[in-house]
């Protein structure tokens, strides 16, 4: 049984389309067994294979290295804000006026804000676009698998056993084929192809 795909709030919309393929019937041995079995549409769970890929070494790196970086950008804010708490602590155990300290610790809760939405949006837009790569990959690598086989088409569904996860409506959008043979999903192939262990 798949896990949940993590990915589907931003994948789900480019995912869930068919990829129109029209390549010729090769003659091969499993080109003619998918035409006489008239399996010309296949069946191939892009979106699980889009989440490995984004979850493979090839792609996640990046996102840890910049969630790192940012961090790293942000803790000094964050160091700063400490120290200002710890000298109001200070100040109002001595009886001192804190109102110069609530500015400056105001102020600097709010560029600590600002620089921790900056860093995510940016997180955001790399994931954004390793989404995109990694369908395009998908797509790529479907379209291959298919004309070697000798499809026509292949419907870009997940499999019905697939562990319903966080949003069950969406997911079952990403569902559209309930029933199919189960020589027609080449899911396996498209996942070899691109070397998923």
């Amino acid at each position: 049984m798949t896990r949940p795909s993590r990915l589907f709030p931003v994948a789900i919309a480019a995912l869930a389309c068919a990829i129109a393929l029209r390549a010729p019937w090769n003659g091969t041995a499993s080109a003619r067994f998918a035409a006489d079995d008239d399996h010309a549409i296949a069946v191939c769970a892009t979106l699980s294979i889009t989440d490995e890929l984004m979850e493979s070494d090839r792609f996640r790196p990046a996102r840890e290295e910049l969630t790192r970086l940012k961090q790293e950008s942000i803790q000094p804010l964050a160091d700063e804000m400490a120290d200002i708490q710890s000298r109001g602590q200070a100040a109002a155990a001595a009886g001192e006026d804190l109102s110069g300290l609530q500015q400056e610790y105001q102020n600097l809760q709010q560029r600590l804000q600002q620089a921790n939405q900056q860093a995510q949006l940016e997180v955001s837009d790399l994931m954004r676009e390793q989404v995109k790569e990694c369908y395009d990959l998908v797509r790529t690598s479907a379209s291959a698998v298919a004309e070697d086989l000798g499809y026509d088409y292949v419907v870009s569904s997940s499999r019905t056993d697939d562990e319903i996860g966080e949003n069950p409506a969406g997911e079952f959008l990403a569902r559209p084929m309930l029933v199919y043979p189960e020589d027609a999903d080449i899911t396996e192939e498209v996942r070899d192809d691109l070397k998923l262990e």
